[in-house]
């Protein structure tokens, strides 16, 4: 918006003194002695020793004339000067102009040229028709840049197609609407990721539904009585997809709306040693929790929903162990999630963060979960400007998982 403000004003500065220039050259200003005024001037002094004939031609010209003396007007020395030395005097009034010719003794005989008015009026709608012209004509050069590229912006908006892509808005860096042609390129591909990922949601979430509903159907089709092995199986079933909707709400609701974040300084070894009590009822898994006692400036709420969801991925592929490591340096506070489960491959450690994505058979949804708690451990991480990560554990032999924060 400045650039914009400062190219516009510094055009109509530059325009208004360009084309003043132009017209004071082009056409005479209203001071300027008109050809008639400049064909008297020179009978006037030619007959300057004559007054009678030159009454006589001022007469036969319709020109109002008088005869004066030098001391009847109240004149500047400065003109009184000219008048000694034989000069004309012009002079302008509200009624028009007025040539002032010396003749002898003092003498001078006044000439009133009244439709010189006339031709100061005219000369006026000239100059402002020319100049409003001209200025029209530059403005509208100076505008057409930017009119070509908002009709590209136009033409943009309306490209839009069935798979969320907008025709991108090619400009020249030094358009001044550059920088609005960037953030709506960079907003078209933002809206195209966000309706290809509701696409991948919507796929992937039916395709989530589809197993225990199927199993569900099976199951009641064999009429089970309660508390028998079909009945516990539907409970499970029931179990699964009331989890995995769970899951969903949080995740479209962590994915849509950023939320306002209530930043505390939290005790990050105190608050681990906290979730594995509570971890340890519900598994048989071995959980630890060592390091360094590092104070870490965030939400405590997600804070925790993502080590929980941490602990309850390398706890549903561990064999026996899981182990917490949190280290300080610097710049960075990393905490780390060991287990001694089958890791992960190395080419599936990008990928394991991705809603619905199960690297391989020995992670698969027959441990359990749908594939969106790591996702959900991504967006907390993005909220609080760290980084997640996976790679193999050196002390367990199984999945590294790792969570990194600036330190402030």
């Amino acid at each position: 918006m400045a650039k914009l403000f400062i190219s516009f004003y510094a055009f109509i500065t530059l325009s208004l003194i360009v084309i003043s220039s132009v017209l004071d050259v082009l056409l005479p200003s209203e001071n300027t002695h008109s050809p008639e005024l400049q064909v008297l001037s020179e009978l006037t002094n030619s007959l300057k020793k004559h007054p009678q004939i030159l009454a006589s031609a001022l007469t036969n010209k319709n020109l109002t004339f008088q005869t004066l003396h030098l001391s009847d007007i109240a004149w500047p020395n400065e003109l009184r000067d000219k008048i000694r030395l034989g000069e004309n005097v012009i002079l302008y009034d509200n009624d028009g102009q007025t040539i002032f010719v010396p003749l002898e003794n003092d003498s001078i005989i006044a000439i009133s040229i009244p439709d010189e008015a006339k031709q100061n009026k005219d000369y006026f709608f000239v100059y402002a028709f020319v100049f409003l012209i001209l200025l029209a004509a530059l403005t509208a050069a100076w505008s057409w840049p930017l009119w070509r590229d908002l009709s590209k912006v136009n033409q943009s908006a309306q490209s839009f197609d069935k798979h969320g892509h907008l025709q991108a808005i090619e400009v020249r860096k030094s358009s001044l609407i550059y920088p609005i042609a960037k953030t709506l390129n960079g907003l078209n591909d933002k809206v195209a990721d966000v309706l290809n990922n509701q696409r991948m949601l919507t796929g992937a979430v039916a395709h989530e539904f589809r197993t225990p509903i199927a199993r569900l159907k099976f199951a009641l089709a064999m009429h089970p009585t309660p508390e028998s092995k079909e009945w516990v199986a539907l409970q499970s079933d029931l179990d699964e997809l009331e989890t995995l909707v769970q899951e969903l709400l949080d995740y479209t609701q962590y994915e849509s709306i950023e939320p306002e974040l209530n930043v505390a300084e939290l005790p990050l070894k105190a608050l681990c040693e906290n979730l594995v009590s509570k971890f340890a009822v519900s598994t048989e898994c071995n959980i630890s929790v060592g390091g360094d006692a590092c104070i870490l400036n965030g939400d405590g709420h997600f804070i925790e929903r993502a080590i929980s969801n941490l602990l309850a991925n390398a706890i549903r592929h561990a064999k026996s162990e899981v182990k917490i490591g949190i280290e300080c340096d610097e710049k960075h506070i990393i905490l780390s999630v060991d287990d001694d489960g089958a890791g992960i491959k190395t080419e599936m450690m990008t990928k394991i963060f991705t809603p619905f994505y199960r690297p391989d058979a020995g992670r698969d949804r027959i441990k359990g979960g749908a594939g969106l708690g790591l996702a959900i451990v991504q967006r907390i991480q993005h909220w609080h400007g760290g980084e997640c990560y996976a790679e193999t554990s050196a002390t367990l032999g199984g999945a590294r998982l790792v969570l990194m924060y600036p330190k402030d």
